[in-house]
């Protein structure tokens, strides 16, 4: 019930001051990891993105896609600051909502693998998740808050 409460809370604040809801700039990482999923994705008319900074409520997507049938898939690109509890709430809110499903890739992974490997990661796993393709996705790199997790990154 807290949560719920903050939430109204906060959507009251933003219909009283809409032009001072936060937007936050896009880390290095974040348009490092979009400029190669554009690069594999710009004349891909399947879905719609890759998104930068998509604010839907009190939060804002890292990188999102608008499938051609309604889904709206988001990845969230998660430093050392995230906290897997408050990313969870986070993520229900999002599911309930708004109906955004929210897949979150840890910095470290980004580091080890290099941008360009992480988006085309990340462009598979979205073509699985909308039901274009199947291919194989490495286990563990892209998470759900909302599904068991097969590791608990912090």
């Amino acid at each position: 019930m807290l949560f719920e409460e903050e939430n109204n809370q906060e959507n009251e604040k933003e219909r009283m001051n809409p032009e001072e809801v936060y937007v936050p700039e896009p880390s290095k990482t974040q348009l490092e990891v979009r400029h190669a999923l554009y690069q594999l994705c710009w004349d891909d008319n399947r879905f719609e993105g890759p998104g930068l900074e998509l604010r839907t409520g009190r939060c804002s997507h890292d990188i999102h896609f608008l499938g051609l049938n309604g889904e709206k898939i988001a990845y969230e690109i998660d430093g050392k600051d995230h906290n897997w509890n408050d990313d969870k709430k986070r993520d229900y809110f999002l599911r309930l909502k708004f109906g955004w499903t929210v897949f979150r890739v840890d910095i470290i992974d980004v580091d080890a693998f290099g941008f360009k490997k992480i988006a085309e990661m990340i462009h598979c796993h979205l073509l699985n998740e909308l039901g274009i393709e199947s291919g194989i996705v490495i286990p563990g790199i892209i998470s759900n808050t909302l599904k068991i997790n097969k590791r608990h990154l912090h």
